[in-house]
């Protein structure tokens, strides 16, 4: 193909699409480093909140929420937040402020990214459930993608079902965990659980 021999206003109009092509994978690589060191750095400007969060746990526990807020707030597609998120959580369950740690966790759910999102279903379930909102709990728990939590989410599913007093629902979900137990991680506790709904259901 000899473009030399092409009509002058064909060579420009090619031309001008050669330049206008161009100019757009320069704008789109342009875009994409940008994008790539603006997340790098907001990744190190939330590992350093959260480094900040953990250190003042030990000294101030209320400065400890404040930073904690702040990671949720400035950065809530980050890790950090979704960790600093899930220990806030934690420590309103521990003084019994189910609706707080509920709050907490709803907000995490919506915002955050990654496998720690299974975390953060399952101790929502955990808290669903202290609540007795099971049907909730089991909407959450019900998930296709369950990542490596199958056992998990199986074995929660199971505790549900015993509180719920449908003990073969609740057989066959501790069985769904026992056969998804990942290797070198025992199972003891499981079957316990499982072998003691034999009584309780000869009741």
């Amino acid at each position: 193909m000899n473009i030399k021999k092409w009509p002058q206003k064909q060579r420009r109009q090619i031309i001008m699409i050669a330049v206008f092509v161009l100019g757009l994978l320069s704008v789109a690589f342009s875009i994409r480093q940008y994008t790539v060191q603006h997340h790098r750095v907001l990744a190190e400007q939330a590992s350093w909140h959260y480094e900040q969060f953990l250190e003042s746990q030990v000294k101030d526990e209320r400065a400890a929420k404040a930073k904690g807020e702040h990671l949720l707030n400035a950065y809530p597609k980050t890790p950090y937040a979704t960790l600093a998120g899930l220990t806030l959580a934690a420590e309103a369950e521990k003084s019994g402020d189910w609706g707080a740690a509920k709050t907490c966790l709803k907000r995490l759910l919506k915002d955050g990214q990654g496998s720690l999102l299974h975390l953060v279903r399952l101790r929502l379930a955990r808290v669903l459930t202290q609540e007795q909102d099971y049907e909730e709990a089991l909407v959450l728990l019900n998930q296709k993608d369950r990542g490596g939590f199958g056992m998990l989410y199986q074995d929660l599913l199971g505790d549900i079902y015993v509180q719920q007093a449908r003990l073969d629902r609740a057989r066959e979900a501790y069985q769904k965990a026992i056969d998804t137990v990942p290797l070198g991680i025992s199972s003891a506790w499981i079957r316990l659980k499982q072998a003691a709904l034999v009584p309780i259901a000869a009741e």
